[in-house]
């Protein structure tokens, strides 16, 4: 039964395995793999962000020790390392991905001098849903939502939300802020299109006394090893 001061650490993963050469928020195959390793021998079970939002801040029950991976963008490692190590656990995770560049490389980056890394298609993302993983929203072209206009901002969450519709038959049930930027106005349009909850790039753990719709995550950086994961997880979200 799932208590009421249920917490849960959600997870924000964007690169594995990726080419030393794009590094950027990438984490290698190996430390990813002990990473999983590490924390399934702890008694963590994976769930998804939905079951996540519906479990802290509902009545659907959760597991004892529950955890929420999350994947921002859909890069082509997260098929090619990060979901055979997870499918040896048979774990789940959530993909938040942005609908225009799908199957294409991340462009978005282009404007802040970033290395490009090639995304996912359209029967990676079916195949994932296909087994159980969540595919959330993340608007359409990847924009920083708290600097455009609220009518630019609502076509960008209403194609994402089409978009991903069309690509596994029904509308996603959760949302990422791209950057983690969002303002009153987006996060009223994240309710308007009919999601139950919505996560940011601040640290911290999924708790209840939270906003369903400003949920924190722990970042797993490049560098981190177990011992990073250690710290994110369960020291640097009590220091605010």
């Amino acid at each position: 039964m799932k208590k009421k001061s249920i917490s849960v650490p959600v997870l924000m993963y964007h690169k594995v395995g990726e080419p030393t050469v794009n590094k950027v928020l990438n984490v290698s195959e190996s430390d990813f793999r002990r990473q999983i390793r590490f924390l399934h021998g702890l008694g963590y079970e994976a769930v998804t962000f939905a079951e996540t939002v519906a479990g802290v801040y509902g009545d659907t029950p959760l597991p004892k020790k529950p955890l929420c991976l999350t994947f921002d963008d859909g890069y082509q490692g997260l098929m090619k390392h990060a979901k055979p190590i997870l499918d040896e656990f048979g774990w789940k995770a959530t993909l938040f991905i942005p609908t225009k560049w799908t199957g294409q490389m991340n462009y978005w980056c282009q404007h802040h001098e970033k290395p490009l890394s090639q995304l996912i298609g359209l029967d990676d993302i079916g195949e994932l849903h296909k087994q159980g993983w969540e595919i959330a929203g993340h608007t359409h072209s990847h924009v920083h939502l708290d600097r455009i206009g609220i009518e630019e901002a609502e076509k960008e969450i209403a194609f994402g939300t089409s978009g991903i519709k069309g690509i596994i038959g029904r509308a996603p049930l959760t949302f990422c802020y791209p950057y983690g930027g969002f303002n009153q106005d987006t996060i009223a349009l994240v309710k308007k299109y009919g999601y139950i909850g919505a996560c940011t790039t601040k640290s911290g753990i999924a708790k209840k006394t939270g906003d369903p719709y400003l949920i924190p995550r722990v970042k797993i950086a490049t560098r981190d090893g177990i011992a990073g994961l250690i710290y994110r997880i369960w020291i640097r979200p009590l220091l605010g």
